[in-house]
């Protein structure tokens, strides 16, 4: 199975994903920016901490990912 990232992984869309991905078999881990949340994941996902805010974060957590799903909220950043 691929190793898959979920980058909204603690929404409304993200995790009902992770839970598909997991009953599917799927190897998923979770982008999360809070200790918390990452606890909240964790049963279903492995859960790694980043930021797309901070770029210097993501390194690690892109890392061997094979796809990766990406949900972000629109902030003025992203609109061109």
């Amino acid at each position: 199975m691929e190793d898959i990232l979920v980058v909204g992984s603690t929404g409304n869309v993200g995790s009902p994903l992770l839970r598909q991905l997991h009953a599917a078999g799927h190897r998923a881990r979770a982008l999360v920016r809070d200790e918390r949340k990452a606890k909240q994941v964790a049963a279903i996902a492995e859960p790694v901490m980043g930021d797309l805010a901070k770029p210097e974060t993501l390194r690690s957590a892109f890392k061997g990912a094979e796809r990766v799903f990406i949900l972000s909220p629109p902030i003025p950043e992203t609109e061109t």
